[in-house]
């Protein structure tokens, strides 16, 4: 019950600030902080094994306006943080490419490999998705590439 109590009142704190700044770029530094709090407190209910469930629930109930008044969000706060949390995982990711041949393999892989979990869960066939959008994404160095094809 504990718990609870406190997950509902992190998530009244953040939909607050989403609600506060929908005018504000969901792609900004400050965007892409409040898409990793609600990508962090939602894992923290899910965890990494049920991701998929996650994302399934977003898909095909959030992003369809489903649900909105129960969580305390509307469709314009859902358009927002969804643009947050996607501008979150392209900077991790961004982050994560870009270190290559400048961090031992073995340390960005471990990087590489937490983040797909953490975005997808045991949901493999989204994580093999992201394989042909970062080799197509003019953005990831050739070196990065390069790496991403020998794993």
């Amino acid at each position: 019950m504990e718990l609870k109590a406190e997950f509902e009142k992190k998530w009244a704190n953040l939909v607050a600030e989403i609600s506060s700044n929908l005018g504000n770029n969901p792609a900004s530094a400050f965007g892409i902080t409040l898409g990793e709090r609600c990508m962090q407190l939602i894992n923290g209910v899910y965890g990494r094994k049920y991701a998929h469930l996650r994302t399934k629930k977003f898909e095909q109930g959030f992003a369809e306006g489903k649900g909105l008044e129960e969580v305390g969000l509307t469709p314009a706060s859902v358009a927002w943080l969804d643009k947050a949390i996607d501008a979150y995982w392209h900077d991790r990711i961004y982050g994560i490419l870009n270190k290559v041949g400048s961090e031992p393999s073995d340390t960005i892989l471990k990087l590489w490999n937490e983040v797909l979990d953490d975005m997808y869960g045991e949901d493999n066939a989204r994580k093999t998705e992201i394989y042909g959008i970062a080799l197509a994404d003019q953005k990831i160095s050739q070196a990065a590439k390069d790496w991403l094809k020998t794993l």
